[in-house]
């Protein structure tokens, strides 16, 4: 059985006090995958931070003032006194994006310097973005914005971040909020029709909460590497020196919420797409040919632990010349399952003409995802 890939995050926290929190890299904290998770003594971060200036003060100005909804990119968060957040995660279609500390004030003295205009305050948050698709296809599908009293405005900088390659990292921003009473402060994270909700005066996440999103500790997605592999046989026609053996070797079983390419969600919040990728290796008389020959999908089974049995998703199965992509929809918890591949015939490439060719027996591959 392979190994399970886990990860954590390299923290880069920037607010004052936040070592004495002790934070750690659980994505889902003391909540429960699926729920709202409440902050620090449930109380609202953004009004219990003080302000370290007020912008009473007579002296010049020539900053910017920010209104009511309007947000600025910061260079750093100098003038604002943060308080940090238990639990900030937010998940999307190959990102993860941790709200990690939230504040108010009057005044940003760092860069070219931001005030709130008259009867507001200014909200003050950073977020660190990470990337788990590097690809840029990221880049213009997931967007984020924040909310105040329904007015929304995109986060400056954000896309910029998404299209830098391998780069991840921190950004900080401060939002022009009502100086009393303030209220419907949130932070979104968009892909398609799925946006995901961090309420930044209670510092909380809120609304529908796929459970796969925040299944682990890290990352929107679980999964396993390196299956064990197994074979079948399979014969070329016409061919007297025997049959030939197809081993597949699942290099990586996902559980995710996105499907591969498309990135459509499953029909329920419950459900997930468990997606498996290899590349056949032959060996035989006709060893060559195993990565030319497709299985057909209906020879795929896949069985879990509860006595579930689930059948591969067309439309997000594929097979080309880098292997094979198949995908079953599966509930969100799944934990323990078994793939077996009971082909009769295999789709053979034989220079641009399909041949059906004989194939016998059953590979078997059984694995177990990390639950977190």
């Amino acid at each position: 059985m392979a190994a399970v890939v886990s990860g954590r995050w390299t923290r880069t926290l920037v607010a004052v006090g936040v070592a004495a929190v002790g934070m750690t890299a659980a994505g889902c904290g003391t909540g429960t995958p699926g729920q709202a998770t409440a902050g620090v003594s449930g109380t609202s971060l953004a009004t219990s931070a003080s302000a370290t200036t007020t912008s009473g003060s007579a002296e010049p100005f020539d900053g910017e003032v920010l209104k009511r909804g309007e947000v600025a990119e910061l260079e750093d968060t100098s003038g604002a006194r943060l308080n940090p957040v238990s639990d900030g995660d937010l998940r999307n279609f190959g990102i993860s994006a941790k709200v990690f500390e939230i504040g108010t004030t009057d005044e940003i003295t760092s860069g070219r310097g931001y005030r709130p205009d008259t009867g507001n305050k200014l909200l003050v948050f950073s977020v660190k973005v990470e990337r788990h698709e590097k690809s840029s296809a990221v880049s213009g599908r997931v967007s984020a914005s924040v909310s105040v009293e329904g007015r929304q405005q995109n986060l400056p900088g954000f896309d910029e971040l998404l299209s830098y390659g391998e780069q991840d990292g921190t950004l900080h921003y401060a939002v022009g909020v009502p100086a009393q009473d303030p209220h419907d402060v949130e932070l979104q994270l968009k892909y398609s029709d799925l946006a995901q909700r961090f309420d930044l005066l209670d510092g909380r996440r809120t609304g529908d909460q796929p459970a796969v999103l925040y299944r682990s500790d890290d990352y929107p997605t679980v999964w396993v590497e390196r299956l064990t592999p197994s074979s079948f046989e399979f014969t070329r026609p016409g061919d007297d020196e025997g049959p030939t053996r197809f081993t597949i070797p699942v290099e990586r079983a996902e559980l995710t919420y996105f499907a591969p390419v498309t990135g459509n969600a499953p029909e329920a919040r419950d459900k997930a797409w468990l997606v498996l990728r290899y590349k056949a290796v032959g060996e035989g008389p006709n060893s060559g040919y195993a990565s030319q020959c497709a299985v057909p999908l209906p020879a795929y089974t896949l069985t879990d632990d509860k006595g579930g049995t689930y059948q591969p998703v067309d439309r997000h199965s594929r097979f080309d010349s880098d292997g094979a992509v198949v995908t079953f929809e599966v509930p969100a918890d799944l934990a323990t399952a078994t793939l077996r591949v009971a082909p009769t015939t295999l789709n053979c490439d034989t220079g641009g003409t399909s041949e059906p060719w004989p194939a016998s027996g059953a590979a078997e591959i059984p694995f177990t995802l990390p639950a977190s």
